[in-house]
């Protein structure tokens, strides 16, 4: 079984963005995924930043890294409050999802994980929460933050860097939402 491993030079690069630390896990884990943005790679699937992220569930080999990112993040807020997350370390968003179930939640709130499985290719993404907003007819749609995506539009699970998305309550293109995980609760 894999484990999480944050990468001391990492862990100091966060800590500068969590000061002063906020009062609970998600606004940390909220904080720091908004510090991240605008985070780019020097080249696919590569860069320092990238490769830390991918460091933090094995080793930096240029793989997607929306996962890593996510990880990594965990593993601070973890460090930081002294809590486990109960996301089950792995670099693969259908994995995670399928191995994290005692997380998985219906009824999603700031601070949760939105994990998507392609249709086709198996290939997963995942954007953490950090807005909930409802339209007047009530359809739910989120803001995230995401690795490893683009700034456009549509769902690109291979980009250049870590950008806010808008996400609707449900698929998108041949992407499948599989669900929702809460890493950490408000209390």
């Amino acid at each position: 079984m894999q484990s999480r491993h944050l990468n001391p030079k990492l862990s100091l690069w966060l800590n500068d963005r969590a000061q002063p630390y906020p009062d609970t896990p998600v606004k940390l884990f909220v904080r720091l995924a908004l510090s991240c943005v605008a985070i780019k790679e020097t080249s696919p699937n590569d860069g320092e930043m990238i490769e830390l992220f991918q460091s933090t569930i094995g080793k930096a080999e240029k793989e997607p890294w929306c996962m890593g990112f996510v990880q990594s993040l965990v593993a601070f807020v973890e460090w930081v409050f002294h809590v486990t997350s109960g996301l089950d370390p792995s670099e693969s968003c259908a994995h995670v999802f399928d191995a994290s179930k005692s997380i998985r939640v219906q009824n999603p709130r700031v601070g949760d994980l939105m994990l998507y499985k392609h249709r086709i290719t198996g290939g997963g993404h995942v954007g953490i929460i950090v807005e909930i907003h409802i339209d007047k007819l009530g359809k739910m749609s989120f803001l995230t933050v995401e690795g490893n995506t683009s700034d456009g539009t549509g769902m690109n699970r291979d980009g250049d860097g870590v950008y806010p998305k808008v996400r609707p309550h449900g698929d998108v293109g041949n992407m499948q939402l599989l669900g929702f995980l809460r890493p950490f609760t408000w209390a």
